[in-house]
């Protein structure tokens, strides 16, 4: 605790310009309380900020809630995109729109108001991407395939902390660094992991901790597998080079056993296990192509990545009376451009 802290005087704000997106769900709970202390908590350690508030879907409660909260608290934004867009998008939107020197996204449900400081602090000091992690129960199926998960991910280049939770923190040269990676349906956070800055972690006690399933897991890391990497196309890839050496070699065989005997009634069964399992990895094969196709034009489509239905602003003005040029900056140029008569030069 300095001096000032100490007699009871605020501590002086960071020169930094924050932004704090929030991602909306529909049933956000207390929602205005949870605003209100975020803008304190961001007036008090900061000298500029912005709170960007992005809604997915249409839900007229929070609307009118919202419109509430941009009559009485200040630098609040709230964008409302169209329903139907996956969570890596919201992400996207939220990066994309964000000004600030500094941009942190947050779930109002499950993350603190107070961890923004901890983040912007630990992005201050030379971190220019920290992602929050925290312990969640999980069941027993999704401890038991999550270490071969892991495994897997990490073949493909998804090198992040364990136990993510989808806050993070970002600052102005990764955000730039994100956006150019990768499209806005791809994964986030493996978007920040390709970013070239080092990833570190900020452990700290969310609100709510959500139970992990098998189900969730396995849909996250195909979607990672799937939509960032290449990995698993050359892994069909060579399954389907071994299945074409199986079938040379049954050819093979069938040759051979052809010239040696003359009644050939034995390996019935062999052949139609045989044949079952090429038509197996052949139909695997394709699916996965099929997926990887529908990709590609999806890629290729014109269309926008997500779409804006409308956008507010609060009505509350900033203090008139703060300025933004210094008084020791002009006191400094005063200085320079005023000299002694000493000094004159002589006609």
């Amino acid at each position: 605790m300095n001096a000032a802290s100490q007699f009871g005087a605020p501590e002086e704000r960071l020169e930094c310009f924050v932004s704090v997106a929030c991602t909306l769900r529909d049933g956000t709970l207390d929602l205005d309380q949870y605003v209100e202390e975020l803008s304190r908590h961001l007036e008090e350690r900061f000298a500029d900020h912005e709170i960007l508030l992005v809604h997915l879907g249409a839900d007229a409660h929070l609307i009118l809630s919202v419109t509430e909260l941009l009559s009485c608290v200040p630098n609040v934004r709230f964008i409302e995109l169209a329903p139907g867009i996956e969570d890596d998008i919201v992400h996207s939107v939220c990066v994309d729109n964000a000004i600030g020197d500094f941009v942190v996204v947050l779930d109002p449900r499950r993350d603190p108001a107070g961890i923004v400081s901890d983040l912007v602090d630990k992005c201050r000091s030379g971190s220019d991407v920290v992602v929050g992690v925290a312990r969640h129960p999980a069941t027993i199926g999704y401890r038991m395939m999550a270490p071969l998960m892991r495994r897997v991910l990490r073949r493909t280049g998804y090198n992040l902390p364990r136990d993510i939770t989808g806050l993070c923190c970002l600052s102005r040269q990764a955000v730039s660094s994100v956006l150019r990676i990768g499209r806005s349906h791809h994964e986030f956070m493996n978007r920040i992991a390709r970013s070239g800055y080092p990833v570190f972690a900020l452990e700290y006690e969310p609100k709510v901790r959500l139970r992990k399933t098998l189900i969730a897991g396995l849909h996250s890391a195909l979607r990672a597998l799937v939509f960032n990497s290449r990995s698993p196309l050359r892994w069909i890839v060579a399954v389907g080079l071994f299945g074409s050496c199986l079938s040379a070699a049954a050819s093979g065989y069938s040759i051979l056993v052809h010239f040696v005997r003359d009644h050939v009634q034995e390996g019935w069964t062999t052949t139609m296990v045989l044949i079952s399992g090429l038509f197996m990895l052949q139909f695997a094969i394709l699916a996965l192509l099929g997926e990887y196709v529908g990709h590609l034009l999806e890629e290729l489509s014109c269309r926008d990545a997500y779409s804006v239905v409308f956008e507010k602003h609060s009505s509350v003005m900033v203090d008139e009376l703060r300025r933004n040029v210094k008084t020791e900056a002009r006191s400094a140029a005063s200085q320079e451009t005023t000299r002694p008569d000493s000094e004159s030069p002589t006609s």
